[in-house]
């Protein structure tokens, strides 16, 4: 049976949150985009994500459900990426998000985490969980799994234009690593105040809204998505669901109407 994870972001919620944002800053006129993603469901092989480097469509048996965006398998020196591609978004007005991720089969250690990232380098960046190589102006909201020095064993991190904002947020208190099924719920309010909760879902052990400072006046025309990689040790990194509300980049508005979504990551069945 597919879990259904409760949404902390109604519809409405998610409007007037937008329509406040579009009043105050005046920075687009497009309808918002309401993304909602079920990868193990109906939306497993969708053609609104790209994938770059080792994602794939995973039907694992060993894991329920089986079908999953699956962006590293359980091996080392791995990194994978998936990127939205029917849209890109104005990521300096008001946007609410949130995304379900499973790590499962941890090896040797376990592997490095992956990361959710607003962008504007485009759908076929490769890129590290802590943003490098995504230009001057990208958001990066990290679940860090290995402690690589001066770091969290399991922990939450955010960088914002290459620099880490506060510390590494200890996640150990919320469950294992492994196995269970997190939810990372963030909102930003287009003034500069990102929060992010993380919720163990089996659990329902939560950080709370964490509060972070985040300038992201420049990044107005950002791809989103995520990344992952693995290092010298191993685990499956896996996301299962994507849920938001962004402003359009203008340039863009049309194409969402139109339903065009380019490259995509085809179809591919790993057992």
């Amino acid at each position: 049976m597919v879990m259904k994870v409760q949404s902390r972001f109604t519809s409405l919620l998610g409007s007037v949150f937008l329509l406040g944002a579009l009043g105050l800053a005046g920075t687009a006129t497009a309808s918002p985009i309401n993304v909602g993603l079920d990868f193990t469901g109906a939306d497993w092989g969708t053609s609104e994500i790209t994938g770059v480097g080792h994602a794939t469509w995973a039907n694992d048996g060993g894991v329920t459900p089986p079908h999953r965006l699956r962006l590293t398998n359980n091996s080392g020196a791995q990194r994978g990426n998936a990127w939205y591609n029917a849209a890109t978004v104005e990521a300096n007005a008001a946007w609410n998000a949130e995304f379900t991720f499973q790590i499962t089969y941890e090896h040797s250690g376990g592997a490095e985490g992956l990361a959710f990232h607003l962008h504007e380098i485009g759908i076929g960046a490769d890129t590290w969980i802590e943003g490098q190589g995504l230009g001057p102006n990208f958001l990066s909201v990290v679940i860090d799994t290995w402690n690589g020095g001066g770091e969290c064993d399991f922990g939450l991190k955010i960088f914002n234009d290459g620099a880490g904002v506060g510390n590494c947020h200890d996640l150990s208190g919320l469950g294992s690593v492994a196995d269970d099924v997190y939810q990372v719920v963030m909102a930003y309010d287009g003034n500069g105040a990102l929060t992010v909760d993380v919720i163990n879902t089996a659990t329902s052990n939560s950080t709370g809204a964490l509060g972070f400072a985040a300038d992201l006046s420049t990044l107005n025309n950002a791809t989103f998505g995520w990344s992952a990689h693995t290092g010298g040790a191993g685990e499956n990194h896996d996301i299962r669901t994507m849920s938001g509300t962004f402003v359009p980049e203008p340039g863009t508005a049309l194409l969402v109407g139109l339903g065009l979504a380019g490259l995509s990551l085809g179809r591919r069945a790993r057992g």
